[in-house]
C-alpha cells in the first residue's frame, strides 16, 4: 500500500470512528499504536508513561474523531498532535508531582514515626524500600499512598491529579515490579 493510499485509508477510518464504528477505530489503532507510541516514549523516556499515555490520547481520539479536519492535515500529523500534547501534559504533571509530592516525601525518613523510619527497621523492609525506590515516580507514589498512608484509588487519582483507571495501573504495574525486584534478594 503506498503512502496516499493508507493516508486515505487512515481518513476514513477517523471519519467512520467519529460515527462510533469501533472496528474503525481498533484498524486505526492497530495501524498507528506502535508508531505513536513511540512518539510519546522518545518524549518521556518511560514506557509505562508512554502507555499510558497512548491509553489517554486513543480515549481522546475515540471522543473527537469529529474534530478531524482532513484539510487541515495530515491523519498521522493530527494523531502525532494529540500524542504530544499528551506527552506534554504527562511531562508537566510529573514536574508539578516532584515539586510537591516529593518534597513532602523528603521531609517524611526524617521523622521519628514516620512509616519509612518504620519500614526501613529490619532487612527485609530495607529490600522492599530499594524495589520501591526503583519503581517510575508515578508507581512508587502511588505505593507510598496506597499502603504507607492509606489512600484509596480515588484518593490517589485526586492527589496525583489523574484518573482511576490509571492509578490502577500504576498500581498494578508497581506489584509486577516489586515482586520481581523481591525474587532477587
Amino acid at each position: 500500500m503506498n503512502k496516499e493510499d493508507k493516508e486515505s485509508e487512515m481518513r476514513a477510518l477517523i471519519a467512520l470512528t467519529a460515527l462510533g464504528d469501533r472496528q474503525a477505530f481498533y484498524k486505526l489503532y492497530s495501524m498507528t499504536n506502535a508508531y505513536l507510541n513511540g512518539v510519546a516514549l522518545a518524549m518521556v523516556r518511560n514506557q509505562d508513561a508512554s502507555n499510558d499515555i497512548l491509553q489517554d490520547a486513543f480515549v481522546q481520539i475515540w471522543h473527537n474523531a469529529s474534530s478531524y479536519q482532513p484539510e487541515r492535515s495530515k491523519p498521522l500529523t493530527w494523531l502525532t498532535s494529540i500524542i504530544r500534547y499528551r506527552a506534554l501534559d504527562r511531562i508537566a504533571k510529573d514536574k508539578r508531582y516532584q515539586q510537591t509530592f516529593i518534597q513532602d516525601e523528603d521531609a517524611e525518613p526524617h521523622c521519628d514515626n514516620g512509616p519509612w523510619r518504620n519500614l526501613l527497621k529490619n532487612e527485609n523492609a530495607k529490600q522492599l524500600a530499594l524495589c520501591i525506590n526503583g519503581l517510575s515516580e508515578t508507581q512508587a507514589a502511588s505505593v507510598k499512598l496506597a499502603y504507607l498512608k492509606g489512600f484509596s484509588r480515588e484518593e490517589i487519582a485526586t492527589q496525583l491529579k489523574t484518573k482511576v483507571n490509571t492509578v490502577k495501573s500504576w498500581l498494578h504495574r508497581a506489584q509486577e515490579n516489586l515482586r520481581k525486584c523481591l525474587m532477587q534478594y
